[in-house]
């Protein structure tokens, strides 16, 4: 497992070397270009390839003979070459393997929803990658009854982060799956609290607005917003008749 994360994270090196290059470009550095480049190399001769792809095939082979088990640190390694390497289009190379390895995981439940795994302390369930043929394994985790959803990301009130989501999607599957994905947390959320906590051992407590109160003001803007809202009435209906 340690060989896995290692190539995972040369892969990530390589990503950024290649995005700084480009960087470095735009300034005209041949010096740090070069500098990068020679780095990047490095990495190639130390496995004997030539290119990212010879990597991607020598991972392949490698899982193909391991147990992959719940691991934090792994999950976040898949997550950042998938995230970032069709995002930011800096790499070409297939990413397959990686998607692969990410599914098994879901799909057998080695993961928490809340692990910490972003660079500002996102939890799991609010990284996964926006690519149209994971949408349903990532189902599985924001059905996953263990999310907290007080936990926030970035800064942002989780449920309300996918209401963001939401309404910037830019083809109709994405707004659909993000409309699943509040569909999902609705009934698990408080929508008048205002406390939020950095993670969910809830050590650090912050205050936020409110869902009800945010959603309110996202309202008088943005009429794209009454699914949401739709939905929000139907629950309180539904908690009514409980009563």
């Amino acid at each position: 497992m340690s060989e896995l994360k290692t190539m995972l994270n040369d892969i990530n090196t390589i990503y950024q070397l290649s995005y700084y290059i480009i960087y470095y470009k735009n300034l005209e550095q041949k010096d740090k270009i070069e500098e990068c480049k020679n780095r990047i190399q490095s990495t190639y001769n130390k496995y004997n390839i030539k290119n990212i792809n010879e990597l991607v095939l020598i991972i392949e082979g490698y899982v193909k003979n391991i147990e992959i088990i719940k691991d934090e640190e792994l999950i976040r390694l898949l997550l950042y070459v998938i995230l970032d390497s069709k995002k930011r289009k800096v790499l070409e190379y297939n990413d397959e393997i990686f998607k692969n390895i990410y599914k098994y995981i879901i799909e057998n439940g080695l993961f928490d929803p809340n692990w910490i795994i972003g660079t500002s302390s996102e939890p799991l369930f609010t990284m996964l990658p926006n690519s149209s043929d994971l949408y349903s394994v990532n189902m599985l985790v924001f059905n996953n009854e263990s999310i907290d959803w007080n936990i926030l990301n970035n800064g942002t009130d989780s449920f309300i982060s996918f209401v963001y989501s939401y309404l910037n999607s830019s083809s109709y599957i994405e707004k659909s799956y993000y409309l699943e994905i509040i569909k999902s947390a609705i009934d698990r959320v408080d929508f008048d609290s205002i406390k939020r906590y950095k993670t969910s051992q809830k050590k650090v407590c912050y205050e936020v607005i409110s869902i009800s109160e945010k959603l309110k003001q996202l309202s008088d803007n943005n009429p794209s917003i009454n699914p949401i809202l739709d939905l929000v009435v139907q629950k309180v209906k539904t908690n009514n008749r409980k009563v």
